[in-house]
């Protein structure tokens, strides 16, 4: 008897393992991967007419005989042979799902081979709070809402972009590049500014900027004949009359009108008004 789950095990004058399993209000005998157990209430009596095995029987001082009358049921017999056949085309791998079970097993001698790998190499650090994971779900997270916006923006055809560069804490020069275009999917239309990415930069000359854009425009899979217009601060290598970054978009697209960003406008304003007025007070003073 095992004392931890109460069940004893007992054989048959066929030389058959059983599990007996008992509790306070009622003992159930039941063979052992031989014959079909606890079957759904619908299907006892379909199932095995043996009481048996789908009643369970607390008749202790008569078990042996009805162990020795189940043996001999046709329910028992036709369950046996089920499972020996199944058994044997088990050990020899002819089972229906033979091809199955053949990839379950090389894709656990895959993984067994790459766990071993990893721990040689020491590369098992990565956890879902760590860096590399956390890093890896923000830009798959990115990627899926850039895509949505290009969407979007190719689905109403004409587009407009904002640029503005400036270095980041490495001292490197970064362009936020910003799409600006009208919203046909929500009721009234409207237009709206997306912000896709910040695009490094190396070459902050006209040319240099250009380049950057352009490339930008083809890899997200927009076409830069539909651009219609651009937005960017007043410095002489965005807004250049001859080799500003407007001017060669002007040249390979006339219907890309440049327009001065009004925010800049409204810095350099509210600076130079910052400025006279102090000057104002100092001559004004006693």
């Amino acid at each position: 008897m095992n004392v931890e789950t109460g069940v004893k095990k007992e054989k048959s004058s066929a030389n058959v393992e059983w599990k007996v399993k008992s509790s306070k209000d009622k003992a159930s005998v039941i063979e052992k991967d031989k014959c079909g157990v606890y079957p759904k209430k619908a299907e006892k009596k379909l199932f095995c007419s043996s009481k048996l095995a789908s009643d369970g029987s607390n008749d202790w001082r008569n078990i042996s005989a009805k162990l020795k009358a189940h043996e001999t049921s046709k329910e028992h017999i036709i369950n046996m042979g089920a499972w020996i056949d199944l058994d044997m085309r088990l050990h020899k791998s002819k089972t229906i799902d033979k091809d199955v079970q053949e990839q379950i097993n090389r894709d656990r001698e895959h993984w067994k081979n790459e766990h071993v790998r990893r721990i040689k190499h020491d590369e098992i650090h990565n956890h879902y709070l760590g860096h590399n994971i956390q890093n890896e779900l923000i830009n798959l997270l990115a990627s899926e809402i850039k895509n949505k916006i290009i969407d979007k923006t190719t689905e109403t055809k004409y587009f407009s972009i904002i640029l503005d560069c400036t270095p980041d804490a490495s001292h490197q020069e970064q362009m936020s590049f910003i799409l600006r275009s009208v919203d046909i999917t929500v009721t009234p239309i409207r237009i709206t500014e997306y912000f896709l990415e910040f695009l490094k930069v190396d070459d902050t000359s006209g040319k240099g900027l250009f380049e950057v854009i352009v490339d930008e425009i083809k890899s997200i899979g927009l076409d830069i004949d539909n651009l219609r217009g651009q937005g960017y601060d007043n410095g002489s290598n965005m807004k250049g009359k001859y080799q500003g970054v407007q001017k060669r978009l002007l040249d390979i697209n006339p219907r890309s009108f440049y327009i001065p960003c009004g925010c800049h406008n409204l810095n350099l304003l509210i600076q130079l008004a910052n400025i006279y007025n102090q000057k104002i007070c100092i001559l004004m003073l006693p």
